[in-house]
């Protein structure tokens, strides 16, 4: 179903993104694997996933705390000059902190990375996608925390319930063009 597509995932250097670079590699998909910093165990790990199942991965680094950096990706993955299939946003911060004492600096930080910048980096792979009128795919890493709470979650959750709303007038906007 991927085999020999080109998907866009943003979070890939830990957790549910890189185990999500490593399965759609398993399955024959090209990866631009999207991370906040370069290192050399990541680099490492993208060569031999690449390697082992004779895939293309595209490490590609920038900040989701940075709109010029997040344009500057956008460019990055346009610069390759292929076809866009999906983009799955799974990058995102979570500062604890009880409703008492959560601070508008971290409501702002978990916005701008969970919220803002997801946005605006698929606004950029749309076009991308649209230009060439790829039908396609965009998924979003939620959580359960959007619809139910958790103590000492409000930022998270709050930005992960403006992402599901976010998902659903997309849907219906993007839908129309197969995406």
């Amino acid at each position: 179903m991927v085999a020999g597509k080109n998907i866009v995932v943003t979070g890939c250097l830990q957790g549910i993104g890189k185990e999500l670079l490593k399965v759609l590699a398993e399955h024959g998909a090209n990866v631009f694997a999207c991370a906040y910093k370069e290192t050399e165990e990541f680099k490492l790990f993208c060569k031999e996933l690449a390697d082992k199942n004779e895939v293309s991965i595209w490490p590609i680094y920038f900040d989701m705390m940075d709109n010029a950096s997040i344009k500057d990706a956008a460019k990055a993955i346009q610069s390759q000059k292929v076809e866009i299939n999906g983009l799955i946003n799974v990058a995102g911060i979570n500062k604890d902190a009880f409703f008492n004492m959560v601070t508008y600096q971290d409501m702002l930080d978990t916005f701008q990375v969970n919220f803002f910048s997801q946005i605006i980096f698929s606004q950029y792979i749309v076009k991308l996608m649209q230009r060439k009128k790829t039908a396609g795919s965009i998924a979003f890493t939620s959580s359960i925390t959007a619809m139910d709470g958790n103590e000492a979650q409000l930022s998270y959750g709050a930005s992960k319930a403006a992402l599901i709303g976010a998902m659903k007038t997309m849907a219906l906007e993007l839908g129309k063009t197969g995406i």
